[in-house]
């Protein structure tokens, strides 16, 4: 047996799954061979059902010898041993439960591991609840698969492979005898039986425990009884199964108390008429069906018929006589049937006796027994199989179309009917009383009747059989059920069984004597049980041929009543049972008698009930009553409530006066005939004492003494319906003030807070203190305790009243508050109420009271439900939050009960219903229990369980959703470890219990169960993981737990997306799941997902992050197309080792060959849809478009969770209808349908609004999910995890899907327009991944010094398919999308800049990174020229729509279409971009648009500027300028634009600070106690003043730049005098920077200084330059002051920035500046600032080569700048500080400036240039070496990257990588400083060469002018007195004099001339022999090996050699040697 082997719980669980699976799953071949397979495994269970496995003596014997020996346990290899108490505890259970030993073992071992799952039981309390809930399972999966059985009164749909399979298992086990072991089961099993074995074996716990048992044991009693029912409805059961059944029933006890069957004897009644039934052979026949007689073995064995009526014969043998008779009538009604069955043999004479047995059946009044019995039952109108509990009483009812000649038994019944009620009327006309016994069979059918179908919980309307009107005439005009009006083919044809029914209905009431009356009356009620059954009922009772039985004759009688009983009536009459007073001469035993008999009370209350019925249930009726003026109902009911009439006649007529307060149109009217009525008082008048009458007289004198108040029930009834309708404003005006007040005062004085001090008769009336009395007395009732019903009834409606409260009280107290006379009362909010002291208990704890109500077994759904919400609604204070921890902390019984309760409420499992239904209608309606419900209601709570834990999350910790989810609220939440329920002690938490239910069948192929069948339950569920995940407090404790125990997100995402999970579990006959929800949960899932991935990739812990990866991002394998699901459990250590070699040009993209497979992030994009169906435009007739939609849009408000705004369709219905009253009167009274029906469009119209809207917002949420998961992977896994090749992959693929999406023509812009922000991100992510870095290799150098060039990383390539269409798609994008989605433009013009910016650095094809093939579109072709087809290819739309953009738009997209412009004309080699931006205008446009921007401009430099929006659009223009300007033509089109022209126009570069404001402010200690202020100077977003001036000057100096370099100022002249025109007009800006008068060096004051030093040099203009030109204007006359100027301060930066010690200084100070200590190996800021100070170095240098040359290069024309002295130059020059540099003069100066600074400081660069060689060699070494770097190295280079911090949680692998940065930083910085010591091809200069070049060139005219062309000062006169002797070679020292008369004697050249005459013989002699000391050979020669080594690479030929070589001869042949033969020969 099953159980023998693996237990007696768990086994049957899993077979119940098993079962319900193949039953849900109708289609599916794996679950056809499961249910097989655990058919055949279970089919001896199901054959012994419920027969435990013996006990064994051998068993027992082993298991006492299991301590020393141990046991063999399932799934364990080795016997184990069992401590003494466990070994003790399974032999109790084993003799309590007499099972087997072992068994118990298994169960007990069970039982422990479940222990956590019940708290404060025992695993031995534990073990026994499991075995009562195995068996339970066991017989719940035999009764399903009854049900699963194809047969003749339902279908489940299975396909016939599965039925097949079920039926013969089932067939097989009724050969068995499955009957007689289910009726011998039914016969032992008894509850107190099992109960006293249990309680003798001590196996009973608490009072729960003790009622889980009982609900097990009669579950199971139940289930077995529902076994045979099914078993008979289905297939009727075979004759000795019958038998044996009703041998059990006759067998069965006798009634309960209140004289009804239960439950179980009940079922087995219901499965005994169901055997007799053969009434689907003749429906069948009627319906041409296929059941055949085979199916009925009455039918088909002949001796059933003959022993079947010999058993039912003997009747002494009978328990209960009732059912006896029940089976007799069912037996004569199957005579009666099979009589006319021709192929019946040998049963002929019994067949006869069908009339004799329906007599002795009607003798042994069995229509009472029916009545009482039977429809009576408790549960009879509560089961799930009701209807099929109904359909054989609807079948005993067919009885009264049973003919039989001239007297039919119907006819009989009504005759003695009649003949018992002239009985009884003669009896009570004399005056005595009617004999016993009177048999009153007719009565009790009508009443049968009545009760059977009154109760119609679920909506069948049966009843409507008994109405098929043959006349049109009954109708009421325009009724909804007028069957005339249809076309005659599609009326419905009426059988000749409903046509006997109406029949029987209306010959019942034709000549009704007075008895039978009431009853009729009372079938008549119950007959119209819904809408068309009382309007059918109506129109029989409207024609007046009825006579006393139509309303006519009713409510004359009503009148005639409330005539007679206000005042004396001399003509009266009273007949009993009649309903009439009416005038005449009759006889009257008491002419003066004024009150109602008893009899004819009786009547009038029948007649009111059921006019109340019929106007409940008929609106139509209900209006045509009340409009009837013959009939005036309401004010003569309301009449002949003012007379003396009983109580309970007067509640009846308030419930009749209810059921009319339904209709508005009524409502209105009673409010106001109930104010005059008085009849509760609510005018005092004058003088009054007391009140006279009323209710409240009635209520407090009457009632209360007799303790009943039917009066006052039934008028809180009639104010409930009057108060469900707006009250009317004026009620009571006139009289008093108008208002509800009176009403409301008497409810709460009168009738609640009187309550508890009245008696009541009636036990289940009486109140309690609900809140405090139920919340206990609950806790110990159970299920049958009588008034417990009652009790939960009392205690719901009062919380209800709490819920409403809370609801509405905000509403309430901001209208009490704006009434000014009560604006000085003082309102406390409900929720600050329930927190204060009861009285009862003293202490604060009405919240828990109202949380145990959770906790009680068995208590209402409803009840359960209106908790939580309550708790949903005061939850949301802080206050309360800490007051409800504070006392579950403090209690902690009490609290683990809730926790208990609250866990019991989620831990269901029943699918959601009614998903159409909306929560809003369940919380207003819940009552209406025929609506809703109870499975509905059950999801309802446990829904709004999860949303009270998402409100309570939002509070701070600890608060309630800490405590119901298990987290420390003694200490810090984020310490809190969770465990597995049991675990550690740890209690079973709603976070358990919801991780449950989210991970049923999570590892099968059909993925999460709840999905689809709990779908909203799902979404919270998910949510409520997310915000947990997402939660400071509960973030790392909950991703701990759901990664280490239950591997959660791994097994959840591999079913995504949802969309095809719920697609494949939706069977045949199902409804259809609500797709919106499903994407909902996959985007709870998706945000949860990233993270995890997040969280797991900044942890390092690699393995969890890579697995997600793989499963994500991964290819899928052959075996998951192939069907199959398990993933493999080893994870590649690289993802790139999971994507598969297959080329991807081809897979996925139209027109490219193959289909490729879908990785799961692409599916799940593809799941997410981007179209929209929206609403037609409303069309409107009669009401206002305009104001229409203004009424609309007031009635929008937020949803609860804030996410989407939507139309409060109530509210909008109640502002539409206000509106047509208020327009009601004559003109509008005939149009008032057609503005209903108006009113419906628009509502209708509004509800598709709200759709669209909604599901709008999932699917940007849905997306919104997916960015996360994509961009947070994109961001936190590193290159280890996510290499760049499979990065790069992915980027491209998913950029190529979403442009495809978005693509589409039907696309909503709403939803596309968030796709623009992830394509940026992912091509900013693809920009990063194309970035070349060097490799981590251990490969090492080659044999020079130097080593060789690292080459980037470079992976596998991509093709060229992919990148077309992600540039094309872009482009296509920008094109299709309007000017009003101008953040998607911009998002999409950084898209392109940064796909633009993907081009490789290195011009060497094998360093062009993994990019290289799919960024250069055509192969074979470099990446920029490649490009251009494409973007050529769109033509000039593409370029006019940037080009406006960046004239005109949103700014920032502006600002990202000139960067985009800017990226384009550097790739545009063909100009074409150029000249459209020429031709256009758009060029000239942006040129003159600086001058329109600088005023705004200037405002950017005030202390407190407006947004730097201009500043930011001005640098971008600017950048595209000098983009532009880069190229010849590109700067010839700017020159003729006039863009120096209108630089020299801006005011705002003259607004130059003199220094940085907040660094002043820091410096000078005024905010240095200020901590707040100085942070926000050194850390603001906006930058200083100094900075914004540079952003504003840096860009001009830039685009003059690069104009000069690009045209050269000596080929093109005017761009120089442009260029000079440009300077002078702000020179006082030129001349403040080259003043250099910084207190301090920074990164801004060096890069502003290098770019005005270039230009000055690049400008190539000195004074004597301008002089020189001949084409000198008055213009130009005026520039050569400011360029005099200038020049001069050139030169004087030459001792400053020509200085290596001066360079260490500025360098130290920078360091120090930005924190970092001076001196660091690999200082980056360093570097930068050396790289800074080299170029102005240059440009100085430069820029004395100009000054040296501006006569021209002829040797005798050199300018002489330098003294002639060469030793202790460093000292001299080192000590002329600022201060005597700026104080002396320009003569002096120069004087003062020996030639031996250019000298020193090329000694110091050749110097440097071998350390540097030296470095990058080492660092090149290291670069490629760089996983064997120490851990100081690394800890080093670390350093630099995150500024002297290191970041401890760094991998080894992420060190290595920022090492790897690190260095190649330093090997570009130092590969840089050499060329700029060389030559300089950076930064646009092309005109300087280099430093050492210039150096060397400076010093050799220098030396050739002092060797050769000087003539020193002291020589002059005697060599001028002597012959020429070398006049063609020397220069006489006043030529330059003679050549400059012109100018002024203040002349700069003038000066220098004079400043000659100072160099004497001495001082040249003096230069040689420093030169032949210094100059020597080894520096030269080391200067020549500089450039042999490191000058390779140079653009241009080197002169250093030449250079060298010419210095070698002016030493060699005019040195020091040469000087005494040079001296003689002067001489």
């Amino acid at each position: 047996m099953a159980a023998a082997r693996g237990g007696t719980w768990r086994p049957y669980k899993e077979l119940l799954a098993t079962v319900e699976r193949a039953a849900l799953y109708k289609k599916t071949p794996e679950v056809f061979h499961e249910l097989e397979v655990a058919l055949d495994k279970f089919n001896p269970d199901f054959i012994t059902l419920l027969k435990n496995p013996a006990k064994n003596t051998d068993h027992r014997e082993q298991l006492k010898r299991a301590p020393t020996n141990g046991l063999q346990l399932a799934g364990f290899t080795e016997k184990q041993k069992l401590p003494e108490q466990f070994v003790k505890e399974a032999l109790i259970l084993s003799d309590s439960l007499e099972l087997n030993e072992f068994v118990c073992v298994e169960l007990l071992l069970a039982g422990e591991q479940q222990q956590p799952n019940f708290p404060g039981l025992t695993r031995g309390l534990v073990a026994v609840l499991l075995y009562h809930d195995g068996r339970r399972c066991l017989i719940s999966a035999l009764r399903t698969l009854i049900q699963s059985r194809e047969g003749i009164t339902w279908t489940l749909g299975l396909y016939e492979e599965m039925t097949q399979l079920v039926t013969t298992f089932t067939d097989e086990l009724l050969k068995e005898g499955l009957v007689r072991t289910i009726l011998h089961q039914l016969e032992h099993l008894d509850v107190q039986n099992e109960l006293d074995k249990l309680e003798r074996g001590q196996a009973i716990g608490d009072e729960r425990h003790k009622q889980q048992l009982i609900d097990f044991i009669t579950d199971q009693r139940q289930l077995l009884a529902e076994c045979l029912f099914c078993f008979a409805c289905q297939s009727p059961l075979s004759k000795s199964d019958c038998l044996q059944l009703l041998s059990f029933l006759k067998k069965c006890p006798s009634t309960d108390a209140d004289g009804s069957l239960d439950s179980v004897t009940l079922t087995l009644l219901m499965a005994m008429l169901y055997c007799l039934n053969v009434d689907p052979l003749d429906e069948a026949a009627d319906m041409q069906g296929s059941f055949q007689e085979e199916m009925f073995p009455l039918l088909t064995d002949h001796s059933f018929i003959p022993e079947f009526h010999l058993e039912i014969k003997q009747q002494g043998t009978w328990e209960n006589q009732g059912m006896c008779a029940c089976v007799r009538f069912a037996w004569a009604l199957v005579l009666r049937t099979c009589s006319q069955w021709p192929n019946i043999v040998g049963a002929v004479e019994v067949l006869e006796k069908d009339e004799e047995e329906l007599d002795l059946a009607v003798q042994e009044n069995v229509l009472s027994f029916l009545r009482h019995s039977v429809v009576r039952a408790t549960n009879f109108h509560q089961e799930v199989c009701h209807y099929f509990f109904l359909s054989p009483l609807y079948r005993k009812t067919d009885f009264v179309t049973w003919t039989s000649g001239v007297e039919d038994p119907v006819k009989e019944l009504r005759n003695h009917g009649d003949e018992v009620a002239r009985i009884l009327q003669a009896h009570l006309q004399d005056g005595v009383e009617p004999p016993a016994g009177l048999l009153r069979h007719f009565e009790d059918l009508m009443r049968m009747i009545g009760e059977l179908y009154e109760n119609d919980s679920l909506g069948l309307e049966l009843a409507v059989d008994f109405w098929c009107p043959l006349d049109a005439s009954s109708f009421t005009p325009f009724s909804p059920y007028d069957s005339s009006r249809i076309s005659p083919s599609f009326r419905p044809h009426a059988s000749q069984k409903q046509v006997s029914l109406y029949k029987f209905v209306r010959l019942a009431g034709d000549l009704l004597p007075a008895p039978l009356f009431v009853p009729y009356i009372e079938m008549l009620c119950g007959l119209s049980n819904s809408p068309q059954a009382a309007h059918h009922c109506f129109n029989l009772l409207k024609s007046t041929a009825n006579g006393p039985l139509s309303w006519d004759h009713f409510f004359a009688s009503v009148k005639q009543y409330y005539m007679d009983l206000r005042q004396d009536g001399a003509n009266t009459v009273m007949m009993y049972g009649g309903l009439q007073r009416e005038t005449g001469q009759v006889h009257r035993p008491r002419p003066t008698n004024r009150n109602i008999t008893p009899e004819e009370l009786e009547g009038l209350e029948a007649v009111l009930k059921l006019t109340e019925r019929i106007a409940d249930q008929d609106e139509i009726a209900r209006l045509t009553m009340c409009e009837s003026q013959a009939w005036l109902p309401i004010a003569s009911l309301f009449g002949l409530l003012g007379c003396p009439v009983p109580l309970r006649l007067k509640a009846q007529i308030l419930s009749t006066l209810a059921a009319f307060a339904k209709s508005p149109e009524i409502a209105s009217s009673l409010w106001h005939t109930l104010e005059l009525s008085q009849i509760l008082q609510t005018v005092q008048t004058a003088g009054q004492a007391a009140q006279q009458g009323g209710i409240q007289v009635e209520l407090n004198e009457l009632e209360a003494r007799s303790e009943t108040y039917p009066e006052t029930r039934a008028f809180l009834k009639l104010l409930t319906n009057l108060t469900d309708i707006p009250l009317p404003a004026n009620l009571g005006a006139g009289y008093r003030v108008p208002g509800f007040e009176p009403y409301l005062a008497f409810l709460r004085d009168e009738v609640f807070l009187k309550f508890n001090s009245r008696g009541y008769q009636d036990p289940h009336e009486k109140l309690l203190n609900v809140i405090d009395g139920a919340s206990s007395s609950l806790e110990y009732l159970s299920v049958t305790s009588e008034g417990r019903e009652h009790l939960e009834k009392a205690a719901l409606l009062c919380l209800r009243m709490i819920e409403i409260s809370l609801e509405k009280q905000e509403k309430f107290v901001d209208l009490y508050r704006s009434v000014a006379q009560q604006s000085t009362v003082m309102i406390s909010p409900l929720e600050e109420l329930l927190l204060s002291v009861n009285p009862q208990t003293g202490s604060p704890d009405y919240l828990l009271k109202i949380m145990k109500f959770v906790s009680h077994l068995h208590t209402g759904a409803e009840l359960s439900l209106s908790v939580v919400k309550i708790l949903c609604l005061v939850c949301r204070s802080i206050t309360v939050q800490r007051h409800l921890v504070n006392l579950l902390t403090a209690n902690q019984a009490a609290a683990q009960k809730i926790l208990i309760g609250f866990v019991d409420q989620l831990d269901i499992n029943e699918p959601e219903e009614n998903l159409g239904k909306d929560e809003q209608e369940l919380r207003n309606e819940f009552l209406d229990e025929n609506s809703f419900g109870l499975s509905q209601i059950r999801n309802a709570v446990r829904q709004n369980i999860l949303r009270l834990v998402l409100y309570s999350l939002q509070h701070p910790s600890p608060n309630l959703a800490h405590f119901l989810m298990g987290y420390e609220l003694r200490k810090p939440v984020s310490k809190t470890n969770l465990q597995d329920p049991g675990v550690l002690g740890a209690s079973k938490t709603c976070l358990h219990a919801v991780l449950d239910i989210l991970n049923r069948e999570v590892d099968t192929h059909r993925g999460p169960s709840c999905v689809t069948d709990a779908p909203k339950f799902t979404e919270l569920a998910y949510q409520l993981v997310y915000n947990l995940c997402a939660n400071k407090d509960t973030a790392i404790p909950t991703l701990r737990y759901l990664r280490t125990s239950h591997d959660f997100l791994y097994q959840h995402l591999q079913h995504l997306p949802f969309r095809n999970l719920a697609n494949m579990n939706m069977g045949e006959g199902q409804p259809p799941v609500p797709m919106l929800t499903i994407v909902n949960q996959q985007s709870w899932l998706l945000k949860t997902a990233a993270i995890e991935l997040r969280m797991t990739a900044q942890g390092r812990q690699r393995s969890h992050t890579q697995r997600l990866l793989t499963l994500l991002m991964g290819e899928p394998s052959a075996q998951t197309l192939m069907g199959m699901t398990h993933f493999p459990e080893v994870v590649p250590r690289r993802l790139e080792d999971d994507f598969t070699a297959a080329d991807t040009s081809h897979g996925g993209y139209p027109g490219m060959g193959q289909t490729q497979t879908r990785r799961k992030l692409l599916a799940i994009l593809e799941s997410v849809e981007f179209c929209q169906d929206v609403p037609p435009l409303l069309q409107l007739n009669y009401f206002d478009m305009a104001v229409t939609e203004e009424a609309i849009a007031s009635c929008e408000q937020k949803a609860e969770d804030g996410g989407v705004t939507l139309c409060n369709i109530p509210v909008l219905h109640k502002l539409l209808m206000s509106e047509i009253i208020g327009a009601q009167g004559t003109a509008t009274a005939g149009q008032r349908n057609f503005l209903l029906q108006e009113v419906k469009d628009i509502l209708h119209n509004v509800v598709l609004r709200n759709k669209v809207r909604e599901s709008l917002h999932i699917k940007k949420e849905a997306f919104e999910a997916w960015r996360r998961v994509i961009e947070v992977t994109l961001a936190s896994c590193s290159v280890d995890i996510l290499p760049r090749d499979t990065r790069q992959t992915i980027i491209s693929e998913v950029l190529q899907d979403l442009l495809s999406k978005i693509a589409d023509e039907n696309a909503l812009p709403e939803l596309t327009s968030p796709v623009s922000g992830v394509i940026l991100t992912l091509l900013a992510h693809l920009r990063q991944s194309t970035i070349p870095t060097a490799p981590l290799s251990t490969s090492g150098v080659d044999s020079t010094g130097a080593g060789r060039p690292v080459h980037p990383q470079a992976g596998s390539s991509l093709p060229v398919g992919p990148s077309v269409a992600i540039l094309k798609g872009l482009i296509e994008t920008v094109l299709r999308c309007g000017g009003g989605l101008q953040r998607v433009r911009a998002n999409l013009y950084a898209a392109l800049l940064y796909f633009m910016q993907t081009a490789p650095e290195s011009e060497s094809t094998e360093e062009r990174g993994v990019m290289k093939n799919v960024l250069s579109l055509y192969p074979g072709q470099p990446w920029d020229t490649s490009i251009l087809p494409v973007l050529s290819s769109y033509g000039e739309p593409f370029m006019d729509t940037v080009c406006r953009d960046s004239c005109d738009g949103h700014d920032v997209g502006r600002m990202l279409a000139f960067s985009l412009l800017d990226a384009i004309i550097a790739v545009d080699w063909q100009h074409r971009w150029l000249n459209y931006l020429n031709l256009k205008g758009y060029l000239k446009h942006m040129v003159d648009g600086l001058a329109h921007e600088d005023h705004m401009l200037q405002s950017m430099l005030d202390p407190s500027p407006e947004p730097l929006k201009a500043l930011y659009i001005y640098e971008s223009k600017m950048a595209l300028l000098t983009r532009v300007a880069q190229s010849a033509d590109g700067a010839k089109v700017l020159l003729q634009a006039g863009l120096l022209s209108r630089l020299a126009e801006c005011a705002f570069l003259d607004h130059k600070p003199e220094h940085d404001t907040a660094q002043r402010l820091m410096t000078s200690g005024i905010y240095a106690h200020d901590h707040d202020t100085s942070a926000v100077l050194y850390d603001s977003f906006v930058p200083t003043v100094l900075e914004r001036y540079r952003q504003l000057l840096t860009p001009a100096l830039k685009v003059s730049l690069a104009m000069l370099t690009s045209l050269g100022s000596h080929n093109h002249k005017e761009v120089a005098s442009k260029v000079l025109h440009f300077v002078v007009s702000h020179v006082d800006v030129f001349v403040s920077i080259l003043q250099d008068r910084q207190p301090f060096q920074s990164s801004g004051s060096l890069k502003e200084l290098c770019l005005v030093t270039g230009i000055v040099s690049n400008m190539a203009l000195t004074e004597d330059a301008l002089i020189a030109d001949d084409d000198l204007g008055q213009e130009q006359i005026q520039l050569r002051g400011p360029l005099a100027r200038i020049e001069r301060l050139m030169i004087g930066l030459l001792p400053r920035y020509c200085s290596s010690d001066s360079w260490e200084k500025i360098i130290k100070s920078v360091m120090e500046k930005n924190g970092e200590e001076p001196g660091a190996k690999y200082s980056l800021v360093a570097m930068e600032t050396t790289e800074k100070l080299q170029r102005i170095c240059s440009n100085v240098i430069g820029y004395c080569r100009t000054v040296m040359d501006s006569y021209g290069t002829v040797p005798s024309h050199c300018h002489a700048l330098f003294s002639p002295s060469l030793t202790d130059s460093l000292a001299r020059d080192s000590r002329l500080t600022r201060e005597a540099i700026r104080s002396s003069t320009v003569v002096s100066f120069r004087l003062q400036v020996s030639l031996g600074l250019p000298v020193t400081f090329m000694k110091k660069c050749c110097d440097q240039v071998f350390q540097t060689a030296e470095l990058l060699s080492q660092t090149r070494v290291k670069l490629q070496n760089v996983t064997e770097l120490t851990s100081e190295e690394l800890r080093e280079l670390n350093q630099v990257q995150h500024g002297g911090a290191v970041q401890e949680r760094l991998s080894t692998q992420q060190r290595h990588q920022l090492a790897q940065k690190c260095l190649t930083q330093v090997v570009q910085y130092k590969t840089q400083e050499i060329s700029a010591q060389l030559y300089n091809k950076g930064f646009l200069l092309t005109y300087s060469t280099d430093i050492i070049e210039n150096c060397l060139f400076i010093l050799w005219r220098h030396l050739d002018f002092y060797f050769l062309r000087c003539i020193p000062s002291d020589e002059e006169r005697r060599i001028l007195a002597g012959p020429p002797l070398i006049s063609s070679q020397m220069r006489r020292l006043h030529e330059r004099q003679s050549l400059t008369e012109a100018s002024v004697t203040s002349d700069p050249a003038s000066e220098a001339i004079r400043s000659r005459e100072s160099v004497t013989r001495e001082d040249i002699d003096a230069l040689k022999r420093e030169a032949a000391s210094i100059l020597t050979e080894t520096f030269l020669k080391k200067l020549v090996e500089i450039e042999q080594t490191h000058g390779k690479g140079r653009t241009r030929v080197g002169f250093i050699q030449v250079l060298v070589r010419r210095i070698k001869g002016l030493l060699t042949i005019h040195g020091a040697p040469a000087r005494s033969e040079m001296t003689s020969g002067l001489r």
